[in-house]
C-alpha cells in the first residue's frame, strides 16, 4: 500500500483527469456560435426569416443571436444596402444612353395565392438593370379570379 501522501497524489491526478474529461465533453457538446452580423446578412441575402433560420440552426446545435440583436444588425445592414442601391442607380444612369427605355416584367412565384412577386427590369439593348426583387404580397386570404388579376391586388 502506498504511503498516504502518494495516495493523495494519485487521487488528485485522477480528479484532475476527470475534470479535464468533463471539460472536453462539455466543449464538444456546447452549441457552436455564429458571428451575429454575418449571420444576419446571410439570412437577409437568402430571403429567409429570423424564426426559420433560427430553428434550422438550433436544430443543428448552433447558437444564433437573439431576435433583438438580429433586428439591430438588420437595421445597420439595411442602411448599407440602401446606400449601395443609390450608388448603383446613379452608376446605371450615368452609363445609360439617352435613347434607352426600360421594360419590366413581374410574376408571382406560383399561379394562385402566391406570397411573393419576382421582378426583372431590362433596357432595350437586353441589358438586365434589376433582377429578382422579391416583394411580399398582402395576405387577404384566398384569391378568387384569374391569376393575371393577382398583379393588381
Amino acid at each position: 500500500m502506498p504511503p498516504p501522501s502518494r495516495r493523495k497524489q494519485q487521487s488528485r491526478e485522477a480528479n484532475e483527469k476527470s475534470i479535464e474529461a468533463r471539460k472536453n465533453s462539455q466543449e464538444k457538446n456546447a452549441p457552436k456560435e455564429v458571428d451575429p452580423k454575418h449571420w444576419t446578412a446571410s439570412v437577409i441575402v437568402n430571403g429567409d426569416s429570423y424564426t426559420r433560420a433560427r430553428n434550422l440552426f438550433q436544430d443543428n446545435n448552433i447558437k444564433v443571436p437573439s431576435e433583438k440583436e438580429f433586428y439591430r444588425h438588420q437595421k445597420e445592414i439595411g442602411k448599407v444596402i440602401l446606400e449601395y442601391k443609390e450608388q448603383s442607380i446613379k452608376n446605371a444612369q450615368q452609363t445609360m444612353k439617352k435613347d434607352t427605355f426600360l421594360s419590366t416584367d413581374s410574376h408571382y412565384n406560383v399561379g394562385r395565392n402566391a406570397t411573393a412577386c419576382q421582378s426583372l427590369m431590362m433596357d432595350n439593348r437586353g441589358k438586365v438593370v434589376g433582377e429578382t426583387t422579391v416583394i411580399k404580397k398582402s395576405s387577404g386570404g384566398d384569391f378568387e379570379g384569374p391569376s393575371n388579376m393577382m398583379e393588381t391586388e
